[in-house]
């Protein structure tokens, strides 16, 4: 596997508790406008119908495994609105804002789309409350 990110965050995943999650291609749920998402029991579901090539599926993964890394080894509540937005501001940090020149406000702006999905009408404020913190973990990235 060429892409360090994948490769951490399998191996990352490969020791935890629940290990690698499947990866599921099928349809998206009816209203729901994404690539990709996680769910507990974890898999990994890639939404056939919004994504345009191999190389897009492969783009959302880093994405969505850090969704199941801290699910499965910081056990994070992703129903729960401030935990989520920390999973989606990493998630956003290793994968659409990876190369971004405005890194952090490209994270800023991906992670308040993403959290907006279970709280419209605060996902800004609980991002902006998390942003420094969950921004600065580097987690699975920061250890060999």
């Amino acid at each position: 596997m060429a892409d360090p990110v994948l490769q951490r965050m399998f191996n990352a995943l490969r020791n935890s508790k629940c290990g690698i999650p499947p990866i599921v291609c099928k349809p998206c749920p009816a209203g729901l406008n994404a690539r990709a998402f996680f769910e507990s029991p974890p898999s990994i579901n890639l939404c056939v119908d919004n994504l345009q090539s191999v190389d897009d599926a492969i783009a959302v993964l880093p994405h969505e495994l850090m969704h199941a890394y801290d699910h499965c080894v910081t056990e994070v509540d992703l129903r729960e609105a401030s935990q989520l937005a920390c999973s989606e501001i990493r998630a956003c940090k290793q994968s659409e804002c990876k190369n971004a020149f405005f890194r952090k406000l490209c994270v800023k702006r991906c992670a308040v789309a993403c959290v907006k999905n279970l709280a419209p009408d605060n996902a800004a404020a609980v991002v902006k409350s998390s942003m420094q913190k969950c921004y600065d973990d580097e987690a699975p990235f920061n250890n060999s």
